[in-house]
């Protein structure tokens, strides 16, 4: 009778602690700041409030923007309450110190978490190892990388598209195919050609950054207390580990190689890539090399793989752009070598890619921040320490016809400015001392690329079809993984090799 007692003791604390824990664990939201919310009925009502945020984020800041115009506001999110502040605030809280931007995002990619390692010494660290790889070395060597940015351009294109004089349309599932050329580029200038080239690394430096993604999205679905458990049975998990593993088999070899050995004690010739730079940096300090490159293949393959796959669908929208953009290829790199100056006289092509970050935003909202300290806004209202902040991206430009792509607006409107540049009405990047360090490599990634395909290639909806919605998920949108678009051959009107 008693083991039986005991038995039903312990079923009853199974079933009552993970009830407690979700009781205990419930955010509770900032007291006298509106909440964006919309009516649930039927079985809505039982779904956590954070569900709003994560299926509809734009109807629903849509809606709270309207009840409550140019005044903040908070949202149940995946990870607790955020507070949505207006774009007129941006330059108030572009610099503030009492914002960060690394906590922030870490609370977000559970940078502290086994496999998660790749965000964590990117976002979770307080060395800033490889954020200051990419603001001292790499946007220092721009002009150095160049010359191997093309020429893996080239030979990516070659490997992904094909090559020779057929000139049948095929098929083309352009997001995974710019993937895989933007990993390659990008490996190419973190490890050189011989990782660029190489299956075994592509393969883990792109599913990696898929998974990683995948992995936070569902973790941010279950009660915080149950995530540290619930996160094993989660496969994107696990494979996040396993590319962890296979990240180290394949680095850490590289890293030995680099070593003076007994037998020579003359050190083996500098590399000029991510590596070296990190041991720059890095000034003997301990740090996890692989989980760093891990790091660097998420912040650049998938920001620059979804600009570009936006890019070539913009170009299927308004086909009408193709021909001067490709006689401003033509023009600058007929008088010029590959540079990164050649590639910066492409203003228009510059242009090309503002307007389509600012028709096509990487969200609704922007520079994510958590408070450190309470932050005063000019209207008086009192962000309190510990929460999270986003800003509204720009909505109302003042002009008439702003939904409508246009090529030379950004010419036209501020000549001097580029892609690059950042402001209240263009965070594509962020806006701010946050601001994306990498940029500057994105958008020469993207213009060479860019110049490729379109000297090389003419592309097309299929036909019936056209753009599909993209996915929403919190501030986020991104473009759907299975975008199937007809590509064909044509033959360039000069070498770009």
């Amino acid at each position: 009778m008693l083991v039986a007692y005991q038995h039903t003791a312990v079923l009853v604390a199974l079933l009552l602690i993970p009830v407690l824990c979700l009781l205990l664990s419930r955010r509770r939201p900032y007291p006298g700041i509106p909440i964006a919310h919309f009516e649930r009925r039927g079985l809505q009502k039982w779904m956590p409030a954070k569900f709003a945020f994560m299926q509809r984020p734009g109807e629903l800041l849509s809606k709270a923007s309207e009840q409550h115009p140019n005044r903040c506001f908070q949202v149940a999110a995946a990870s607790g309450y955020k507070i949505i502040v207006p774009n007129r605030f941006a330059n108030e809280l572009r610099n503030h110190p009492d914002l960060d931007f690394n906590e922030a995002t870490a609370k977000d990619f559970f940078a502290h978490y086994q496999g998660f390692n790749g965000a964590g010494v990117f976002v979770g660290a307080k060395d800033n190892i490889v954020l200051d790889t990419v603001r001292i070395k790499l946007n220092q060597n721009l002009d150095l990388i160049t010359d191997s940015l093309v020429d893996e351009t080239g030979e990516a294109f070659r490997n992904v598209f094909g090559s020779g004089s057929n000139e049948s349309p095929r098929i083309t599932h352009i997001k995974q195919h710019m993937l895989h050329i933007v990993a390659r580029l990008s490996s190419r200038v973190f490890l050189g050609k011989a990782f660029s080239r190489h299956a075994e690394w592509l393969r883990i430096a792109e599913q990696y950054t898929v998974d990683i993604f995948s992995a936070s999205m569902l973790l941010h679905m279950i009660p915080a207390p149950l995530q540290p458990l619930v996160c094993c049975f989660i496969p994107a998990y696990w494979r996040l580990r396993g590319h962890l593993r296979g990240a180290r088999r394949l680095i850490e070899p590289e890293l030995y190689r680099r070593q003076p050995s007994l037998e020579c004690a003359e050190k083996p010739a500098r590399m000029e890539d991510s590596l070296s730079w990190m041991e720059d940096v890095a000034q003997g300090r301990s740090f996890d090399y692989a989980a760093g490159q891990l790091g660097l293949s998420v912040a650049a393959i998938h920001t620059t793989s979804e600009m570009a796959t936006k890019a070539v669908l913009q170009l299927c929208e308004n086909p009408e752009v193709v021909a001067p953009l490709r006689e401003e290829i033509i023009n600058v790199l007929g008088r010029e070598s590959w540079s990164k100056n050649a590639v910066a006289k492409m203003h228009l092509l510059d242009s090309f890619l503002e307007e389509v970050q600012r028709i096509h935003r990487g969200g609704i909202a922007s520079m994510h921040r958590l408070v450190k300290r309470d932050v005063v806004l000019s209207d008086g209202f009192v962000i309190p320490r510990g929460a999270t902040v986003l800003v509204r991206e720009c909505l109302d430009y003042g002009e008439p016809d702003w939904s409508i792509f246009n090529l030379q607006r950004h010419m036209n409107m501020h000549p001097r400015v580029r892609f690059t540049s950042t402001s209240p009405a263009n965070m594509g990047f962020g806006h701010g001392k946050h601001a994306c360090p990498g940029r500057f490599f994105a958008a020469l990634e993207l213009k060479i690329v860019l110049c490729f395909f379109l000297l090389h290639y003419q592309v097309a909806f299929l036909p019936g079809e056209g753009r599909v919605a993209e996915i929403e998920f919190e501030h986020q949108l991104v473009t759907p993984p299975d975008i199937r678009l007809e590509l064909r051959e044509r033959q360039p009107e000069i070498a770009l090799l």
